[in-house]
C-alpha cells in the first residue's frame, strides 16, 4: 500500500462543473478538490483544465464516494492503491532487516514503522531453523517440529 508523505486534513467538496471564488482558493492553496458528478447544476465548467497540482482534484460519481476519497486522503493512503485495477502486488522474502530500515527512511517521514513481533522481526516474517539432532525444521516461536519438512 502507498502513502502520502503528508496527511491531508482539509479538502473542498463541490459539483462537478462548479467554479467558484472556494474552488480558486483550494487551487491555489494546493488544496484537495473533490468534484462529485451526481450533483448536477446549472453551470458547465471543464474543471479538469484547471491548473490543479497532481493528486489535488479528484471526481466522484456520488457523495458516498467522496466521503471515502476523504478518508483515504485523511487517512494518508493514495488512491491508485484502492481504485480498480489495482497494482501488482511485490513480495520480497529474506529481506535485510537494515535494507528495509533503509528504504522506510528513504520513503518519507509519513510512511508508519513496521510492526514488530516478540523477536524483533517484521510482522509475519518467521526465522526456520534446522535442529540438527532430529534434522527437522522447527519455528523458534512454537518450536514444533513440522514433519513435512524432514530431510
Amino acid at each position: 500500500m502507498q502513502y502520502y508523505s503528508l496527511v491531508v486534513k482539509a479538502c473542498v467538496v463541490i459539483p462537478e462543473g462548479c467554479v467558484g471564488l472556494p474552488t480558486l482558493a483550494a487551487m491555489e492553496q494546493g488544496i484537495p478538490v473533490i468534484a462529485v458528478r451526481e450533483n448536477h447544476n446549472c453551470m458547465k465548467n471543464d474543471l479538469e483544465e484547471l491548473p490543479f497540482e497532481k493528486g489535488k482534484f479528484f471526481i466522484a460519481e456520488n457523495y458516498l464516494e467522496a466521503v471515502g476519497i476523504m478518508t483515504a486522503l485523511k487517512e494518508g493512503v493514495t488512491l491508485s492503491s484502492v481504485r480498480r485495477p489495482l497494482a501488482d502486488t511485490v513480495v520480497t522474502c529474506g529481506q535485510d532487516e537494515s535494507q528495509v530500515e533503509k528504504e522506510v527512511e528513504t520513503k518519507g517521514a509519513g510512511l508508519p514503522r513496521f510492526a514488530r513481533n516478540d523477536r524483533g522481526l517484521p510482522m509475519g516474517q518467521v526465522n526456520i531453523t534446522t535442529n540438527p539432532r532430529t534434522r527437522r525444521r522447527t519455528t523458534p516461536s512454537t518450536g514444533l517440529g513440522a514433519n513435512r519438512w524432514d530431510k
